[in-house]
Parts: structure tokens; sequence; C-alpha cells
């Protein structure tokens, strides 16, 4: 089984890619950005040489914003028949558009930055990245953080479940701590210790009066 061994100071060498991250996440936003202020631009252009009312680039770009918007307070207005389709038209094209765009940004800076950069080892693996992968488990093996019956490997090899929890971790979206937590309910669990929940395990359960709770909303019970 894997042996907790004290370790070298850990060298100063990151596993993540973390300035790549950031000029992915730039390259994404400032594409938004500009696709914006293309559109705003065409509709502007349009907006000054058809909008009778727009007579200067801030009234065009006014008008543009509004329009796209969908809010409109009306104080210009097109009046000329080929002006009112050629804005109608800039609209049914450009509201959309403009509403994709703006969803985009919010993505990119909000909603889902966080999956779209999740941090995972880049470029292979290198001597110092496995150096971090190996300390990593041997603060997992002294938290105590595996199950009653953990994989057997030597401890210059990483198994499927230490590098997720690697992951995790150094993503932020679990603790080490925690990891312990859940480690130990899955040892509650496997009554019998044979490190994987089967139904010997269930049987054991039943036989010491386990039920669902109210309002459980399982498949359909096993025959």
């Amino acid at each position: 089984a894997r042996q907790a061994l004290l370790l070298t100071e850990p060298r100063a060498v990151g596993v993540f890619d973390n300035a790549g991250k950031r000029r992915s996440w730039r390259r994404k936003f400032l594409g938004a950005i500009g696709a914006l202020l293309v559109l705003l631009g065409v509709c502007s252009v349009v907006a000054r040489v058809l909008v009778e009312d727009c007579t200067t680039w801030g009234n065009s770009l006014y008008f543009s914003v509004v329009t796209l918007s969908t809010v409109g307070y009306g104080d210009l207005t097109p009046r000329a028949d080929r002006a009112r389709w050629a804005v109608g038209a800039a609209a049914l094209i450009g509201v959309p558009v403009f509403g994709i765009v703006l969803g985009r940004i919010v993505e990119i800076a909000y909603g889902n930055a966080r999956a779209e950069s999740m941090s995972t080892v880049v470029g292979g693996l290198t001597n110092e990245k496995f150096d971090q992968l190996i300390e990593f488990t041997d603060d997992l093996w002294r938290a105590g953080a595996y199950n009653s019956k953990p994989q057997e490997s030597n401890r210059e090899q990483i198994t499927p479940f230490e590098f997720l929890c690697f992951i995790l971790t150094k993503n932020d979206t679990i603790s080490i701590d925690e990891i312990k937590v859940i480690m130990a309910n899955f040892t509650e669990l496997d009554t019998n210790k044979s490190g994987v929940l089967e139904q010997a395990d269930v049987d054991e359960w039943l036989r010491r009066g386990s039920n669902n709770p109210d309002g459980f909303a399982g498949n359909t019970p096993r025959k």
C-alpha cells in the first residue's frame, strides 16, 4: 500500500498553465466586445445615412443602442420609407445578434467562465509536475482521505481517483478535509470492507433496518 514519506522542499513549478488560461479568457472577452462594437458601428452607419434625425455620429450611436436594446424611446425615428425598411431589417437581424453577443459577454465574465477555465494538467507530464502529483497524494494519505481499502499502488503511481481529487482541490472545488468526510461516509456504507459498494452491502444495511427517507424519488424497486 502507499506509504506516506517525507518529502524534500516542493519545487516552485506550476502544473497548470494559468497564463494560458488568462490569455484564452482575454481573447474570448475581447472577441465578444469586438463583435459588439462592429454591430453598433454598422447600425450607426445605417442610422447616420438614412435616419433624418440622426444628424451626428453621437445621435446615430444613441439610436443604434436604443434600437438594438429594444428600448426605443421614439425621440429619433426614421421617416422615409427606405429608412424605415432599412432600420426594420437592421433591427430584425441586429436585435437577436445583439442579445447573443451580450449573453456571450455575460457567460464569459460570470456564467460559464469557471467551467470553461477548469484547470487541467497541460503540455504533458514533466518530472516537476509528477512531483506535485506525488506530493498531493502524500497529503491525501496523511489526512486519511482514502477509503477503508484503498487501491494498492506504489508511491510513484497516480490512480484515477487520486488524479480526480488533485484536479478538484486545485480548482478549489473541494478540499482534502471534505474528501475525507466523503470517504468516511463510503467506508461506513462499505460494511464488509471490500473497498467497493455491492449488493452484499445493500443486504446488510436492509438487515439493519435501512430505508429510504420520505419523498425519496428513486428508480423502480428492484425485484
